[in-house]
């Protein structure tokens, strides 16, 4: 980050944990007029080693020359090539992420400076996942870059239209995992140590690069290491410190609260009154505090509240919600089990789940049976059990032109009620929604979306 990661905030950070260290970007063209402001963002110490210099530029025998003067004045760790940069004084150069609409240019920049340092250090690019929506190409990027001779690419899940706003598109990121053999590195929305862990888990990258996350938080270094290292999840921002041994053990189980949570969260139109947790087989033998809390941030998190890992037993009070748990040592149907009850203002209603495989799974909802793995996205429906309603709800999808991945039945009694969990292979709109909704054996009908995050 130009103007803010000097050689004084790497040292800090590099004390605290980060492995590898990239300067502020730099112009080829103020390299090679060897004005001496350009030269200053060069600037690095040898304890913050292995530390790359970063360039940006859009001719390609102009970056080699850079390339090579660096070399020769700071004998850096690596050469970072910057294609992502989506400042405005940047692009109108032609430098950073403009290059994303040009991949004959940014090829020929990537082979320029790698043909120009040979083999001296390596040479790496930092991407952003396209220009805009309409144009996000980061995988094919990847693959240019690979042929070029690039020995790792960070990839920004955000286009440059999006700027720093929204939601990083990690999705993509995972498909530029998948279309190369070099290292991958993960950028974007990684303030957290809880956050890595999921995009290294959900994008398959090698590891992960931090950006405005340590500028506020410079310590997410050593909670990443530690977590990368053994496993813990130790003194982490908005999450609570657990042994590696502990978390190991909790993981599968954590995963299920945020899964049951969310679920109810999302299928709760009412103020809640109180939340009660019940633990049944292995997990009443287990340090329940992390899980209840995991399961009373994700019960928040939909409407919208400032919530976290942390903080959310106490928001729970806040909002006059009366929170407990009983662990059974009873024998129990399954192996583990986690029962969340929830009652609000009209009603009391209940959703249990297992881990099966090592994967979460929903097992109960309001007393009825049922076996489902839930997907990113999904639809749960209550209705009259009765003929046609499969044929019917089957016939709207499809007019949709929407894949049902899988689909979970379970009912109390014959014609009585019935409940349906179906994972379907993308996002609906309320248009969908809303014929689904409107057929005659519906009682209620929701989109939910579960994303890991």
């Amino acid at each position: 980050m130009a103007g803010v990661t000097d050689v004084v905030f790497r040292s800090i950070c590099k004390s605290l944990g980060a492995d590898v260290m990239v300067t502020e970007f730099v112009s080829s063209e103020g390299i090679i007029r060897q004005d001496e402001r350009t030269r200053k963002y060069t600037e690095f110490t040898d304890d913050q080693r292995p530390v790359g210099v970063q360039l940006f530029g859009a001719d390609g025998k102009r970056m080699g020359e850079a390339a090579r003067k660096i070399i020769d004045w700071k004998q850096p760790d690596f050469i970072d090539i910057n294609f992502g940069c989506p400042v405005k004084k940047v692009v109108s150069r032609n430098g950073g992420s403009s290059l994303l609409k040009d991949c004959s240019v940014l090829a020929s920049v990537a082979s320029e400076v790698a043909r120009a340092v040979g083999k001296q250090v390596p040479v790496t690019a930092k991407i952003r996942i396209g220009w805009d929506d309409q144009s996000i190409n980061a995988p094919e990027v990847c693959a240019i870059l690979e042929n070029c001779g690039m020995q790792a690419i960070s990839v920004h899940g955000r286009t440059r239209s999006q700027g720093y706003g929204g939601e990083a598109n990690w999705e993509v990121i995972d498909e530029c995992s998948r279309s190369v053999t070099i290292p991958v590195i993960g950028n974007g929305d990684v303030t957290t140590v809880e956050a890595a862990r999921v995009m290294i888990e959900k994008t398959g990258c090698t590891g992960v690069s931090v950006g405005r996350g340590a500028f506020y938080n410079p310590w997410i270094f050593s909670d990443i290491s530690d977590y990368l290292k053994t496993g813990a999840i130790l003194n982490a921002v908005n999450t609570f410190s657990l042994t590696a041994k502990e978390y190991l053990s909790l993981k599968p189980y954590l995963k299920l609260a945020n899964l049951l949570g969310s679920f109810a969260g999302q299928l709760t139109e009412n103020p809640i009154k109180s939340v009660r947790v019940e633990f049944e087989g292995q997990t009443a033998n287990l340090n329940s505090q992390p899980i209840l809390q995991t399961i009373v941030f994700a019960l928040l998190k939909p409407a919208g509240d400032s919530v976290n890992l942390i903080n959310s037993l106490i928001v729970a009070k806040s909002k006059s919600i009366e929170i407990s748990s009983v662990n059974h040592q009873r024998e129990s149907e399954y192996q583990s089990l986690i029962k969340l009850i929830i009652t609000t203002e009209k009603q009391t209603r209940s959703v249990c789940g297992t881990i099966f495989g090592g994967e979460p799974r929903i097992v109960e909802i309001k007393g009825i049976k049922i076996n489902a793995e839930l997907s990113e996205h999904n639809l749960y429906i209550s209705n009259e059990d009765k003929p046609g309603f499969i044929r019917d709800l089957s016939k709207i999808l499809a007019d949709k032109n929407i894949n049902i991945a899988s689909l979970h039945l379970g009912r109390d009694t014959a014609e009585g009620k019935a409940i349906a969990l179906i994972s379907i292979d993308s996002k609906i709109d309320n248009n969908v929604l809303n014929k689904i909704k409107s057929l005659p054996l519906i009682i209620q009908a929701k989109y939910l979306e579960f994303n890991g995050k």
